[in-house]
């Protein structure tokens, strides 16, 4: 089930988002905890980035083009 947050944007100029509501992260203490927003979205751009930059050397026009054409709607 998809929710779009009020944080969030959304519409046709947008070229990739990533999930961003209710991520499972490290806490202090050997804790978990739940966490929301933009800044918690972001790394999940960056890692599929790098992953995508160890197959290839890409510049960065092409690594665009790799991510906008692989999301998945």
């Amino acid at each position: 089930m998809k929710y779009l947050q009020s944080f969030s944007n959304f519409g046709s100029t947008l070229d990739l988002v990533a999930p961003g509501s209710q991520i499972i992260t490290c806490g202090l203490d050997n804790t978990y905890k739940t966490v929301s927003g933009t800044s918690v979205s972001a790394p999940f751009v960056s890692a599929a980035a790098s992953i995508i930059l160890s197959f290839n050397n890409y510049n960065s026009e092409e690594l665009k083009q790799v991510l906008k054409t692989t999301c998945k709607i």
